[in-house]
């Protein structure tokens, strides 16, 4: 949102005041929220190190599972890979 100038305070607010913002302002709520805290929830931020292997962060391949035998039918195995990938945003650039 713009500030306009002519109507804004050229001081910053008491810091009390700025304080009583900030404790009530919504937290995690939703993804519009002025503040989020860490972690693997919708409405958290997510940490910098998290590495999506189901411990600080979402497994990637959370809920996928892959069927068949694999000696039974190999091309029909890399199509549910690929399809698990594309979903996680890899391009499939593979010919029958």
């Amino acid at each position: 949102m713009p500030i306009d100038k002519e109507t804004t305070s050229k001081t910053s607010p008491p810091s009390e005041a700025v304080n009583d913002f900030h404790r009530n302002s919504d937290v995690d709520a939703r993804k519009e929220s002025q503040h989020h805290t860490l972690g693997n929830r919708p409405g958290n931020a997510s940490p910098g190190d998290h590495v999506h292997d189901g411990q600080n962060g979402i497994a990637l391949l959370d809920g996928v599972s892959f069927t068949l035998s694999r000696t039974a039918n190999v091309a029909s195995i890399l199509d549910q890979i690929c399809d698990a990938l594309e979903k996680i945003g890899a391009v499939n650039n593979t010919t029958a």
